[in-house]
């Protein structure tokens, strides 16, 4: 074999080995953009609807609370709109791939319809003026509701807090690899 045609195979071989790690460089930056893609655009915000329903939980507890101390309409109304707030964050709970996950999801839910009973229920006692029918609803079965909620709530956000490391840990091996690789 002539030098000519070593020299020539030796090109095409370091040609098509350079052109291997270019396909290959390319394919995982393009996973390195999806892992990061994904860990900003849905876990960050299904861990921003699970902070807003706390946010909810807490504005509905203290104008219940308000609603018993000064049973005006406007604090009334204010209750109202917290619920309907509440429900609407709720709702707002995208479906996920695990059942156990879908489960709790669900029990919020129940939860929630539970809590806008005992609102009710508040509203209606206030309105025969049995404050301490209200006061007592509010600091037992309502309060027991309202926390059962916000924990299930804080466990699905350390559940979306955990996926979130796992990607971001996922993507900083694929930059590693494509790194040491592209060296």
């Amino acid at each position: 074999m002539s030098v000519r045609k070593k020299l020539n195979i030796g090109f095409i071989s370091i040609g098509s080995i350079l052109l291997l790690a270019l396909i290959f460089t390319s394919v995982q930056f393009f996973r390195i953009g999806e892992s990061v893609n994904h860990a900003n655009n849905v876990q960050s915000k299904e861990i921003a609807v699970f902070n807003k329903i706390q946010i909810q939980l807490n504005a509905q507890n203290a104008y219940a609370r308000t609603y018993i101390s000064d049973s005006s309409s406007q604090n009334k109304d204010l209750l109202l709109d917290s619920t309907l707030k509440l429900t609407e964050a709720i709702n707002a709970i995208p479906k996920d791939t695990s059942s156990e996950i879908n489960n709790t999801i669900q029990t919020i839910r129940n939860h929630n319809e539970t809590l806008s009973t005992y609102v009710d229920s508040i509203i209606k006692s206030m309105g025969e003026q049995n404050i301490s029918s209200a006061l007592t609803l509010v600091n037992s079965d309502y309060n027991y509701t309202n926390q059962g909620i916000a924990n299930l709530s804080q466990k699905l956000i350390d559940y979306k807090n955990g996926q979130l490391v796992n990607d971001i840990a996922t993507a900083e091996r694929s930059i590693n690899v494509s790194l040491i690789f592209s060296i």
